[in-house]
C-alpha cells in the first residue's frame, strides 16, 4: 500500500527550515542582545515543530515489522551520525580543540555532545525508541488517554530532573 503525501507537513518543514535558518542569522554578534532575543527566541519553535513532525511521519512509516523499521533507521540515521561524530571528535582533537579520549568520544555519541546540532540525532533516536510503545497504546486506548499519560509522564520527568518535590 502507497502511502499518500502530506504537502502540509511539507510546508510546515519548509517553513521550520526557514525558522531555523533565521535563529542562525540572528547571532548576538548581527544586533544588539535584546533585538536579538526578541527576533530571536520564538523561531525556536522550530526545533519542536521538527521533533513533532518527525514523530507524525514515523507513525504514519512505521511498519508492522519492526525488525524492518529499525534496519532502516540504523543505516540512514544512526551510522551516519556515528561517522560525523567520530570524524569531529578527531579533527577537534588534532587541532587541540579537545583532548582525545575514548570516554569523552563515548559521551559524544551517546549523548549528542560531539557537535551542539547533534543533540537532535539523539532526540530522534529516543522518538524512534518509544515509537513501536505509543503506537501499541493508541492502539488500545483513546489518543486523549495517551495524551495523558504521556503529560504524567513528562511531569514526572521534570520533577526528578529538576528535583522537584
Amino acid at each position: 500500500m502507497e502511502k499518500r503525501r502530506l504537502n502540509n507537513i511539507s510546508v510546515q518543514n519548509v517553513i521550520y527550515c526557514a525558522m531555523i535558518v533565521l535563529i542562525h542569522l540572528f547571532t548576538t554578534q548581527s544586533l544588539k542582545y535584546s533585538v536579538v532575543v526578541l527576533l530571536q527566541r520564538p523561531l525556536f519553535a522550530a526545533i519542536y515543530g521538527f521533533i513533532f513532525l518527525s514523530g507524525v511521519k514515523q507513525m504514519r512509516s512505521y511498519p508492522q515489522n519492526a525488525v524492518k523499521f529499525y534496519t532502516r533507521r540504523l543505516s540512514k540515521i544512526v551510522l551516519p551520525y556515528a561517522v560525523a561524530t567520530v570524524i569531529y571528535f578527531l579533527v577537534r582533537s588534532l587541532i587541540g580543540m579537545e583532548k582525545f579520549t575514548t570516554k569523552k568520544l563515548w559521551i559524544n555519541l551517546i549523548w549528542g555532545e560531539g557537535a551542539p546540532h547533534f543533540y537532535f540525532i539523539i532526540a530522534l533516536v529516543g522518538l524512534y525508541l518509544v515509537t513501536p510503545v505509543i503506537r501499541q497504546l493508541l492502539q488500545r486506548f483513546k489518543a486523549a488517554e495517551v495524551i495523558a499519560l504521556s503529560a504524567a509522564i513528562n511531569i514526572s520527568f521534570v520533577c526528578v530532573f529538576y528535583d522537584l518535590e
